[in-house]
């Protein structure tokens, strides 16, 4: 990539626990809990401070490179294909939030915190940001081009592509999720906990820890996991667990009056009710994150 590629980068941030519930909100609970110093509160200052550093330290490098920035809370996109690069700062959960909005620009990742904060897509901290932006100037950086997943609603295609994961559940983690599950010309009746699918890149977050096998980043399979599946004495699952070919799809069918389809954490939700139906498959488009 060439210097001159890279002109407006876009900014954005999350606001810290207690930036957002202490400082605006004033939350009389939380006061309370730091004034007592209850150990839950331990390291919120801590994590705020370290937050703030990164975010002063990302705008005055943008400055001394002569770049043209915009910053915003991640709250407030807008606009966002004006930018040629994108950079978030927090953690995964702002750089997934993030990825949803962009189509060409690429996304570089901050971790703020990275003591307390999970980073897997954030492949720089406040130290090597400075290099990392002048190799990525320079042309000397790798760009990773990562899986998205095309989603449908009753035929209906979803205007955001998730790049990690999404979890298809009733709308209460207390009760039984049933839906008829379709996959490579079989087709069964499920009850468990829910269903998670992911992409490569996704399968080493929640599918991995509910039991599921992590692919290279590379891989172009979806993976799908049923979560905690109640199977009886006689008629045993045969689809809780599979991998989906590029041109294949997975289908679900409700059979919830009331379900929720949550896409890449708990922020994006759509719901779904009895018999609508769910596709997954991989989609064309590709998300260019800096490595």
């Amino acid at each position: 990539m060439k210097t001159n590629a890279i002109q407006k980068v876009y900014v954005i941030y999350k606001r810290s626990v207690y930036d957002k519930y202490v400082l605006e909100q004033k939350d009389k609970r939380l006061l309370a809990l730091l004034k007592a110093k209850h150990p839950t509160t331990k390291n919120l200052i801590k994590n705020h401070d370290n937050h703030l550093r990164s975010l002063d330290h990302v705008e005055k490098i943008l400055k001394k490179l002569g770049l043209k920035f915009t910053t915003v809370q991640r709250a407030n996109i807008k606009n966002i294909q004006r930018y040629d690069l994108v950079v978030t700062i927090g953690g995964d959960g702002t750089f997934l939030r993030t990825s949803h909005h962009i189509k060409d620009q690429l996304l570089l990742g901050m971790n703020s915190s990275p003591q307390f904060s999970v980073g897997n897509f954030c492949t720089v901290v406040k130290e090597n940001f400075e290099q990392k932006m002048i190799r990525l100037l320079s042309g000397d950086c790798d760009i990773r081009l990562l899986h998205r997943m095309r989603i449908a609603i009753n035929g209906g295609t979803l205007p955001i592509e998730p790049i990690n994961d999404l979890l298809y559940t009733s709308i209460s983690p207390a009760a039984t999720s049933r839906y008829m599950i379709k996959f490579n010309r079989k087709a069964e009746e499920h009850k468990s906990s829910g269903i998670w699918v992911s992409t490569a890149v996704g399968s080493t977050a929640a599918i991995k820890a509910a039991g599921g096998l992590k692919q290279t980043m590379g891989d172009d399979r979806l993976q799908f996991l049923t979560r905690e599946p109640y199977q009886g004495i006689f008629n045993p699952y045969q689809l809780i667990q599979g991998f989906v070919n590029p041109k294949q799809k997975l289908t679900l069918v409700s059979k919830m009056l009331d379900s929720k389809l949550y896409l890449d954490g708990p922020t994006v939700c759509y719901s779904l009710e009895y018999g609508d139906k769910l596709e997954v498959s991989l989609s064309k488009n590709r998300l260019k994150m800096v490595g």
